[in-house]
């Protein structure tokens, strides 16, 4: 990622692209399915797959130990690595056991009945998907991103082909539910198939306690990221209603796609470049820099759009259907940037041994987000809940900047100009695709809308970081 690491670098951008592409893929096609069956499932039988698709993801939460991102950080060792692996299956294994076990009673408790067999499939996702991450962990660390990116591609295509499949047999949430569980299938096998030496099971005492030194860690970081995650939703649907709970949470997943798309996938690339620059690390922090520079830029491109002309796009898209966020969504935008850019610095806290610093910023947003989420919902619904998750990522975010640049000796002037310079591209083209929308309010000057806005983001790419052009010409006109 730095001049003096050429061929590091390109393997880096290569696998970047590789990764966003498995990412979007993975949206893309999980997002096909949810539109397609939307027109044939009823509000009450999409209940029935939320219920599932939550007490999976809490069930991860509580099961996954970072295991990938342990060996990652550890570094290569056959016995560790396959010990990685059993714990991962073993571990998944065990949470789809308490899920199965425990289905009946919180689906009563939840008051759906119906669901309780969709949460006992779901959990068939536990240890297939935890597996999958350490297998993928370990052919990222050998910098084999395009063999990691196209297992997330042909697992999305391939669910999202037999999901939809399914939906037009009348499958009803069952279907959603399979296609989820197909889908790391899918990434699994083909991981396998890529490296069958890797898939050796095994647990070792001694080896399982050096990864859970690292993981738990992670484990409970991630815990708060989720409960963080989710208590926002809690409060709007508690305080302000039902319908207030679906306007804000389709603002605020549509201003979280970024991060997921490109935010994690910087992660899943910088990591394991981080681990090549352990023996140097004078090096780590200009490649932390510019992990920083990609994820900013690149999420700014659509959150800046989104935060200035999105209430206008989708007023073109659907009326008025979701004016109610109209204030929120320019504020969720802002949250969806900044924790992009926070992930960026987690990553880096990780591979240099600081995990315990991201488990501070996640229960410290935590703590900050549920002591505004209930005055400030009370006092203005979904716009109070983005002021209350904004104020608190703010300050997360700041603080694991101001140690990730302090731990890796990067430059935070460096830093805070880059940070400036993306926001202020992805505003420039928000502000110029507003004023073509406001010109033509149609399909077609949307259209027109969204180009004007890639284009001068394009342009201040052009002239405030012409390095960082000049080296992706350089990488990316090469040869693969």
């Amino acid at each position: 990622m730095t001049v003096g690491d050429a061929d590091l670098g390109r393997a880096a951008a290569r696998g970047g692209v590789w990764t966003v592409a498995g990412e979007a893929t993975s949206r893309v096609a999980a997002a096909v399915v949810f539109f397609a069956l939307a027109g044939v499932l009823s509000p009450a039988e999409f209940g029935l797959a939320a219920i599932a698709f939550f007490c999976v993801q809490i069930a991860n939460s509580l099961t996954y130990a970072g295991l990938g991102q342990a060996v990652q950080v550890l570094g290569p060792d056959e016995e560790r690595d396959r010990t990685a692996v059993g714990m991962g299956l073993v571990f998944g294994l065990a949470g789809a056991g308490v899920l199965a076990a425990l289905a009946g009673p919180l689906c009563q408790a939840l008051d759906a009945p119906g669901a309780t067999n969709l949460v006992r499939f779901v959990g068939l996702a536990l240890p297939l998907a935890q597996t999958a991450e350490v297998l993928s962990a370990l052919l990222a660390r050998d910098l084999r991103f395009r063999v990691t990116g196209s297992a997330v591609i042909a697992g999305a295509v391939g669910s999202a082909t037999i999901g939809l499949g399914l939906a037009a047999l009348g499958a009803g949430p069952s279907a959603l539910v399979t296609q989820a569980v197909l889908q790391h299938a899918i990434r699994l096998l083909v991981l396998v198939a890529a490296r069958p030496s890797g898939f050796r099971p095994l647990l070792v005492p001694a080896r399982v306690r050096e990864v859970i030194r690292i993981g738990r860690v992670l484990l409970a970081s991630g815990l708060f990221e989720t409960s963080a995650a989710n208590i926002d939703n809690i409060c709007v649907s508690a305080i302000a209603g039902a319908a207030a709970l679906g306007a804000y949470g389709f603002g605020y997943n549509l201003t979280a796609l970024p991060m997921y798309v490109v935010g994690i996938a910087v992660g899943r690339v910088a990591l394991p470049v981080y681990g090549r620059l352990r023996d140097r690390p004078h090096l780590i922090g200009p490649s932390f820099q510019q992990a920083i520079e990609v994820t900013t830029w690149l999420t700014a491109l659509p959150l800046g759009y989104v935060a200035v002309a999105g209430p206008e796009a989708l007023r073109v898209l659907f009326g008025d259907k979701w004016s109610a966020i109209d204030d929120a969504i320019r504020l969720l935008a802002l949250h969806g940037w900044l924790r992009a850019t926070e992930t960026a610095s987690t990553t880096v806290l990780i591979a240099i041994g600081r995990a315990r610093t991201t488990l501070v910023v996640q229960v410290g947003q935590f703590v900050l987000a549920a002591g505004l989420l209930v005055p400030l919902v009370y006092w203005h619904g979904p716009l109070g809940a983005a002021f209350a998750i904004v104020a608190a990522v703010t300050a997360g975010t700041t603080y694991s900047l101001l140690q990730s640049t302090r731990r890796t000796g990067a430059s935070r002037p460096v830093l805070l100009a880059r940070l400036v310079e993306g926001a202020a591209a992805g505003v420039a083209g928000g502000e110029l695709g507003l004023l073509v929308l406001r010109g033509e309010s149609s399909y077609a000057g949307l259209l027109l809308s969204l180009l004007v806005a890639v284009l001068t983001w394009g342009a201040c790419l052009v002239v405030l970081r012409q390095p960082t052009v000049r080296l992706a010409l350089q990488v990316f006109g090469r040869k693969t």
